[in-house]
Order: structure tokens, then sequence, then C-alpha cells
């Protein structure tokens, strides 16, 4: 799997979440169907490292010094991307431009190693209106530093956001990493392949199978497992569930014992590198379908 394809994945199983009716309230005071908590990827060791080496492989040959934006949102990037192009040794200063200007010392809006006249790409994490990001150049500029261009990790496609950066500067770099759309895709293609499993939604293995039930159910869960994404958003599906009946209060205690042993081989396999998804997979399915008919 490419790099890009596997941040996706991870943005999707970790950040992302979706409601039909519009219940998120965004730092702008609207309100979206959508939702990326940024930070549980950018602070995620794999998802930093991946931002890292795809961030580099944008700027690996341009003529920048800086890196970083407003702080908070920018900070997780700049740093993957300054340590990355060390490794490759290549020096990017990480930058931080604060929410308040500095009223001791040194009166300034940036923090850092640079010096005016340095060319600087701008990084934010989420991209809505665009407002976060054009204040951030604004007081980059101020500063005397050269805004070469600016790259975010995702474009929530509404509010025109990305247009209202293009015209701040103008003929500059502006580029996404991942836009929402693409999210929104895999998300749906993952919720219908999980909807349409009748076994994890109707099969009561609590009930004898037969020979061609038994098989059918193995297929399933065979080609499950064969997707080591799908195998992910299975897992945080079956956590959610679970979570929302324990939450509940009416989860009989019997009930809630047969489902620890379940969590805990669930968190196991999400704390292993990717590769090994696939051959622990089936058996925690195959595990999660004999007590699943509790939530019917």
């Amino acid at each position: 799997m490419d790099m890009l394809k596997r941040l996706q994945h991870i943005v999707l199983t970790q950040s992302f979440r979706y409601e039909k009716k519009p219940i998120f309230k965004l730092s702008s005071g609207a309100k979206s169907s959508f939702y990326f908590d940024c930070k549980k990827t950018t602070m995620d060791p794999e998802g930093s490292h991946l931002i890292g080496k795809i961030l580099y492989e944008q700027i690996e040959n341009l003529p920048i010094k800086g890196a970083g934006g407003l702080t908070l949102g920018a900070d997780p990037l700049a740093s993957s991307l300054m340590h990355t192009a060390w490794e490759h040794n290549k020096k990017i200063y990480q930058f931080v431009v604060r929410k308040e200007l500095k009223k001791h010392g040194a009166i300034k809006w940036i923090e850092g190693c640079l010096l005016p006249g340095d060319s600087v790409i701008v990084l934010d994490d989420v991209v809505t209106t665009g407002s976060s990001v054009i204040t951030a150049i604004e007081r980059i500029q101020e500063d005397g530093l050269k805004v070469f261009g600016v790259i975010v990790l995702i474009d929530r496609e509404e509010f025109n956001g990305m247009e209202k950066i293009k015209r701040a500067i103008p003929g500059k770099l502006v580029k996404a990493l991942i836009t929402r759309s693409e999210i929104m895709n895999l998300h749906e293609n993952l919720d219908n392949t999980y909807h349409n499993t009748e076994s994890l939604k109707n099969t009561n293995m609590l009930d004898p199978l037969s020979p061609q039930e038994l098989e059918k159910l193995q297929n399933q869960y065979a080609k499950l497992a064969s997707d080591e994404i799908l195998i992910v958003f299975c897992m945080n599906r079956l956590l959610e569930i679970m979570k929302n009946e324990w939450d509940s209060g009416q989860m009989p205690s019997e009930r809630h014992n047969e489902l620890i042993p379940l969590k805990n081989d669930i968190e196991s396999l999400l704390s292993q590198p990717p590769e090994k998804h696939t051959s622990i997979a089936q058996d925690i399915l195959l595990k999660a379908e004999k007590i699943l008919s509790i939530f019917a």
C-alpha cells in the first residue's frame, strides 16, 4: 500500500466522524455532518511518520528554509517534516505562529530559528473557511518571512476555504494532501461492505449452523480478513457497539464478561503493525460473531 493511501485510512479510522444530521459545531460556529479530529492522526506514531515522508516529497526541491503555521494544528505536521528532512540531510526549520502577540522580550508572532527574508511553507491540519491559514500568512509576512506556499493535510471542501487561501497568495503553491471527498468515499465503501456482511448483523451462532451456512460465514470472514483496512474499520465498529451497550447500563453482567476477552483481542489486534492484521483477524471476527447476537 502506498503511503498516501495508508494515511487516508488512518484518517478514516482514527480522525473522521460522520452523521447524517449536521451535529458537529466547527470553530467557525457553523455546523457540519463531518468532523475531523486531526490530532488523532498527526500525533499518532505511524500517522506522524507518514505525514513527514509525504510532506518531504512535496517540498524536497523547493527553496524553503522553514515550515509551520498557526499553533496548534500546524505544529505536529511541521515537526514531522523537520525530522524527516533531517534524515535526508536537509535542514527545514520548524516555526510556530503564535495565537497572541508576544508582549515581552522580542515582540513577535513567530517562534523559531528563522530570519527575516527566509522563505517558508505554511502548514495546517484541516481547512474549512481558510481563516486560520490566512491569519498565519498575515503574521508570517508581518514578521518579515516570505510565504512560498501552503500545504494542508485535509481540505474539508466547505466554505471555499482553499479558494480563499489561493486568493490570499495568488500564484503560489496551495495544496491539500487529502480531501473530504476521498475520505467520504472510503467511508461509504467500507460502511456498505460492513453492513452488507449479513453475518455481522443477522446470524446467531448460538444456534447450530448447517454446513452450507458455515461455509458462507467462513467465506465472508475470509473476505474481511484479506483487507487490512476493512479489518481496522470493523474492529473499531465492534468496539463502538460494545461501548454503546456498556454505556446504556442495560447489559447483563454475564454478557459483559463474555465481551471482555473479545475487547482485549480487538485492542491487541489494533496495536499490531498492519502486516500482521490478516493473520489473526479472521479468528477475532469469528469470536465476535458468536456473541454479536446479544445486540440483536
